[in-house]
């Protein structure tokens, strides 16, 4: 029966889809839940609050400015809901799950690309490339921050258009190239980095080539790029056209520093698997780099090209970002980890192919464990570094206010200190960074706090915020910040 074997087919099309998104959701969720939970913002996120609150649609218009015109559009429905800090948990569940579908196209990608092994097989180390995401440092970061739920979206986008180049042929060329260029251009319109992980799926599609096939399609390569500059030339064009403030920063350093940045920052960040960016970590970092690549080379000569592949995409991944401040924000570096790590682990998994290797208990057991074990570390990481630090700091900040007189005079608010955030690492403005530390998203907390709103009914201004510093000797009503809730056992 024609139309009975069709459906069976849609229905096997459709069911590895579905449990690669089914289980890449519940791993997130299990992972990032207990971080994501709670009240708390992370500096931006205050912003993102009292933008809610006052309906000024100031986001909208940032997005909209900054070339994100897909966030700026869907903005005042998603965040709007947000008038509360504890509402903030819903938009971290929201990037969680953004995560989670990038994760289940990563692991799709990989499913379809080596049709040609044991179903069994690719199954599994496809399902493992996938959740390797969640493991990796950038991963954390963006995790807890409720602001990036909607440019994340950006994502899944360029992972699909890159999917779409890389399974295209001569014989669908004329349609897919135009529609993978659209989901690039949504990428890059979303957020703008993001767009260069549309190169992960060409990577895993020139290796799988080669390896099964002795044919390396390296154009599939130079069609990704010339797309991914392509849009980002219009989005370019765009803020050109708009008159933004942010083409003003494109090359704001010599090429030269720019380059020495590259070099002696954000590409070792980029490399580092851990997230207290040290020395030592960089070095064991570029250790296991070095080993994950040359391993499959000794074993066959074959693979020279594929880690050579991998390390290309990386670097042209993370290239892109010269022309940006210098900045190496975990938003930056999160195109370029993904591609390289998710990257290193497909070609183990080419090699377990190649070299005929069977998923046994024994086998499967170990991966599993490690697995587990990264995924573990991730979740604590992002509740010991990130969500429990900005929890205390928010609830700290509210019990001081509480037990004050919102009648009486304020002459400043004082600013924390960075290094008194309850967090062990402190790092690059963003790893255990508390909202109260940094000035102005004091100011957004103290807005969002009853106790501002008893002394707007007053009719008391807004005080002042400065930094610790400038408060010693001063006399008159400093109110700062010690992280202690108020005498409680954090």
């Amino acid at each position: 029966n024609p139309s009975r074997s069709a459906m069976h087919q849609l229905q096997r099309r459709l069911t590895y889809p579905f449990v690669f998104l089914l289980t890449s959701s519940l791993a997130g969720f299990f992972v990032f839940t207990a971080s994501a939970r709670g009240s708390y913002g992370r500096s931006d996120d205050y912003t993102l609050v009292v933008d809610a609150a006052n309906k000024s649609g100031f986001l909208r218009e940032a997005y909209f400015y900054s070339g994100r015109v897909f966030p700026s559009m869907l903005s005042d429905f998603v965040y709007a809901r947000a008038t509360s800090v504890s509402h903030l948990v819903w938009l971290r569940l929201l990037g969680v799950m953004m995560l989670s579908v990038g994760a289940a196209l990563i692991a799709y990608t990989s499913f379809v690309l080596t049709a040609r092994q044991v179903n069994k097989m690719r199954f599994l180390f496809s399902l493992i490339i996938g959740l390797v995401l969640f493991a990796l440092p950038v991963s954390t970061n963006v995790a807890t921050w409720a602001i990036l739920s909607l440019p994340l979206a950006g994502f899944p986008f360029a992972i699909y258009g890159g999917y779409l180049v890389a399974t295209t042929q001569r014989a669908n060329m004329h349609w897919k190239m135009p529609v993978a260029f659209a989901f690039l251009l949504v990428s890059t319109f979303s957020y703008q980095h993001f767009v260069m992980l549309a190169l992960l799926p060409v990577t895993f599609a020139i290796c799988t080539s080669w390896v099964e096939n002795r044919n390396y399609p390296f154009s599939k390569m130079v069609l990704t790029v010339l797309g991914c500059g392509a849009s980002l030339l219009v989005n370019y064009v765009f803020l050109k056209i708009v008159e933004s403030e942010s083409t003003s920063r494109t090359f704001s350093s010599s090429l030269t520093e720019s380059t020495r940045w590259f070099l002696v920052e954000f590409a070792p960040r980029s490399i580092n698997l851990f997230l207290n960016d040290t020395m030592a970590n960089r070095w064991i970092s570029a250790g296991i780099l070095l080993l994950a690549l040359s391993i499959p080379v000794f074993v066959s000569r074959r693979f020279m090209l594929v880690s050579g592949t991998v390390i290309l995409s990386w670097f042209i991944s993370a290239v892109v970002v010269i022309p940006t401040e210098n900045w190496a924000s975990y938003r930056l570096l999160f195109p370029s980890q993904v591609i390289l790590w998710c990257g290193v682990v497909f070609e183990w998994f080419l090699l377990a192919m190649h070299k005929g290797i069977r998923p046994r208990p024994m086998f499967i057991g170990l991966l599993s464990v490690v697995l587990v074990i990264g995924l573990a570390v991730s979740g604590s990481n992002a509740w010991r570094f990130f969500a429990q630090p900005n929890r205390i700091d928010w609830k700290s900040l509210n019990c001081e206010l509480e037990s004050r007189n919102p009648d009486h005079p304020i002459n400043a608010l004082v600013a924390t200190d960075a290094i008194e955030a309850r967090s062990s690492i402190i790092s690059y403005d963003e790893v255990g960074v508390i909202g109260s530390s940094v000035e102005w998203t004091l100011s957004n907390m103290y807005l969002l706090t009853p106790f501002a709103e008893a002394r707007r009914v007053l009719d008391h201004p807004v005080p002042p915020v400065f930094p610790k510093w400038a408060s010693v000797g001063q006399e008159g009503n400093w109110i700062g910040f010690p992280q202690n809730e108020c005498g409680a056992n954090p």
